[in-house]
């Protein structure tokens, strides 16, 4: 489990976060924003592991899909629009991961089949512009808490030796199945359209600096852009 400076100081983060985007007086929500969000995230070089040497070793999961929800409780009935945001992320690949190390005088290819699971969870706040009925864009920023899990076997582990030339052995030994938790920061930009039955569609980006470690099996690092198609419907 990440316990690091920077995520207690998130943890305590929350609640102010939480207030910032409340009004000072207690008034009903205008409307709400329910958005369906399908995505995905290019992992290029997102998984780093480590051999007994402790030489370092570099892969990517390729493309991985995002599926979930958010929702939006607008405080505001004007053109401009804040309140708090509220989403649920999941992801899921069971696949192989291809390294290519050259140790010495040593290359090899390694393949790792491997099973991976993550869940993304956030609150924060947004603002957005509503210049007509049939359209809003908005930002969003806010903790976010990861929870991972990656799974690897022992005979799921292939290390073939393309030249051998009197380098040194490799040797990955990767738990079993490892878990992890993280708490960072997300940011979100999108836009909408909204249609005359409110039913909505859109796309956004979102952005996280999670990083799940899983001792032996490696670091998942998870800070690139993610892009979505939204759909939903507004209340």
């Amino acid at each position: 489990m990440a316990t690091t400076a920077r995520n207690r100081a998130l943890l305590l983060a929350c609640p102010l976060l939480l207030a910032a985007a409340h009004p000072s007086h207690a008034e009903p929500f205008e409307n709400r924003y329910l958005h369906g969000m399908i995505g995905s995230f290019d992992s290029e070089a997102a998984w780093t592991i480590e051999d007994e040497n402790q030489d370092q070793y570099e892969a990517d999961f390729g493309k991985l899909i995002y599926g979930g929800g958010a929702a939006q409780f607008n405080f505001s009935s004007g053109i401009f629009e804040y309140g708090y945001e509220s989403a649920g992320l999941i992801s899921f690949k069971n696949d192989s991961s291809y390294f290519v190390k050259s140790d010495g005088g040593l290359e090899a290819a390694i393949s790792i089949k491997n099973q991976f699971w993550m869940v993304d969870l956030s609150l924060g706040g947004f603002v957005a512009i509503k210049p007509s009925q049939h359209f809003r864009a908005y930002i969003s920023a806010g903790p976010n808490i990861t929870f991972g899990s990656i799974g690897i076997k022992e005979d799921d582990v292939t290390i073939q030796p393309l030249i051998e030339n009197g380098g040194s052995t490799i040797v990955i030994n990767p738990d079993s199945r490892e878990y992890d938790v993280d708490v960072s920061l997300y940011g979100k930009a999108g836009f909408e359209f909204i249609f005359s039955n409110d039913f909505t569609l859109g796309a956004s980006a979102r952005l996280t600096d999670s990083e799940l470690d899983f001792g032996k099996s490696g670091t998942v690092t998870l800070d690139e852009i993610q892009y979505f198609i939204t759909f939903g419907k507004a209340y």
